[in-house]
């Protein structure tokens, strides 16, 4: 889920309607704990830095990431192209009150993904 960023809550909506009701969903996300490793990636940081340049970002650096999340959404984009063009980082209190409207939030579990990526375990609204 972290690249998507305008369709995130259709996409929430959408899984939320095609989930069997009893299912679970397995989502990788980008939260708080994602921000703060990001500091200790080189090649992390090297990726972000180099988009700086893309129109509307601002600049990014090491010392970005080893401060807190500055915002309960942050969108960087990758790229002008139409698709596969951002990364998006929520703090977890954004997932669990506004997704939470989508999907019941059962579990968020910092850098389950690759040591990297967080997961968020949830179960569709019934």
């Amino acid at each position: 889920m972290p690249h998507l960023d305008e369709s995130e809550l259709d996409w929430l909506r959408e899984l939320n309607r095609v989930t069997h009701p009893n299912g679970i969903l397995y989502l990788t996300i980008a939260n708080e704990a994602t921000w703060l490793i990001a500091a200790e990636r080189e090649n992390t940081i090297r990726h972000f830095e180099n988009t700086n340049s893309v129109p509307g970002n601002q600049p990014f650096s090491k010392s970005t990431f080893t401060q807190p999340l500055p915002d309960d959404r942050i969108v960087r984009k990758m790229s002008t192209l139409p698709v596969y063009n951002c990364f998006v980082w929520h703090r977890d209190a954004f997932i669990e009150s506004v997704w939470g409207k989508s999907v019941d939030v059962c579990r968020i579990v910092d850098r389950a993904h690759l040591n990297y990526q967080s997961v968020l375990l949830a179960r569709p609204k019934k």
